[in-house]
């Protein structure tokens, strides 16, 4: 069980456990004040999910897991938090999931391994390995669900920055929030939040490195503070 501030976390069913990858995703990804659903693509624990209803009292949030024990953890995390009336799971794949309205924000921790050898377990070669669920298939996904002002945050390698870049142009989809995320600091970046919208504009750009020695930066500290204990 992993604590937060205002929720509590359990994955032990879940092929990939909480990282530092989807809380600094949780907290990272902009919501809109006039956003009203989310989709978490793949939501594992829920651990995307919940840190939305945390963080936007009006958003109602629905966990697409494809993996019956990740589902099962997603609903009882989902159950046991102050924002259960708010949240939502739907097991299966998420390409087949059609909402009734225009989604405002869909976001997710997708898979990163296109191949090499695979995890002991099948849930854990299931959530570490590319399927149907990896970043391309999140924006044709996103092309299609995303409302006018909706947007799809997701992090991923930081070498297929360039890739995820030229896919969501083909679906027409604009980068507008950019962070590079170090190991530590001096180090090379190893992973890139990505945030699309539909509509062009600015995009903002940063470099968040998450620990100085043995410590937290002060930035991700910042950033994750409503989160960590």
């Amino acid at each position: 069980m992993f604590r937060f501030k205002q929720f509590e976390l359990d994955d032990c069913h879940c092929g990939m456990k909480l990282g530092t990858d989807s809380v600094a995703l949780g907290a990272w990804a902009e919501i809109q004040p006039s956003a009203r659903t989310a989709l978490d693509v793949g939501a594992g624990s829920g651990v995307l999910a919940l840190m939305l209803a945390q963080r936007a009292p009006q958003l109602l949030a629905v966990g697409l897991e494809y993996d019956a024990g990740a589902a099962c953890d997603c609903r009882r995390n989902f159950a046991a938090s102050p924002w259960a009336g708010r949240l939502a799971v739907v097991e299966g794949n998420f390409q087949d999931y059609c909402p009734d309205v225009p989604v405002d924000l869909i976001i997710s921790n997708p898979p990163y391994f296109a191949g090499g050898p695979e995890a002991p377990s099948e849930e854990r070669a299931l959530a570490r390995h590319e399927g149907s669920l990896n970043y391309f298939s999140l924006v044709e996904f996103a092309a299609l669900r995303l409302s006018d002002e909706g947007s799809l945050a997701m992090i991923l390698p930081a070498e297929k920055y360039d890739d995820a870049l030229y896919r969501a142009e083909l679906a027409r989809l604009k980068l507008r929030r950019l962070a590079w995320l170090l190991p530590s600091e001096g180090k090379r970046p190893i992973r890139v939040m990505m945030q699309f919208m539909r509509r062009d504009g600015h995009c903002h750009q940063e470099t968040i490195a998450v620990r100085r020695g043995a410590a937290l930066t002060s930035a991700f500290a910042s950033l994750t503070r409503d989160f960590y204990l």
